[in-house]
């Protein structure tokens, strides 16, 4: 079965997108699959790693990308991923 999806929001670089049942996906950037939202899930997936400073994104669709120092959250809430590469940049020219 072929998921059709109709555009819902679009936020930065991210895709909301929603099925014919109405559930949610998200989407980052225009070729990745469509994953769906964990709504009231914090779950945080890797995006890229430098200097001990990660990009994650958060998959409930509320809190963008963020920039993490091991378990500790820096910055979220952005939601363009150069955007939040470039406040990683910042954070390690301060070193």
């Amino acid at each position: 079965m072929i998921n059709i999806y109709t555009v819902d929001e679009v936020k930065g670089d991210v895709t909301f997108l929603k099925n014919k049942k109405k559930e949610l996906y998200q989407r980052i950037g225009d070729n990745s699959k469509p994953f769906k939202v964990k709504d009231g899930v914090i779950e945080n997936v890797l995006i890229n790693a430098k200097s001990g400073y990660d990009l994650k994104y958060n998959l409930n669709g509320r809190h963008g990308f963020s920039v993490w120092k091991m378990n500790k959250c820096i910055v979220n809430n952005i939601w363009e991923q150069k955007n939040a590469e470039e406040n990683r940049e910042s954070i390690l020219k301060c070193l």
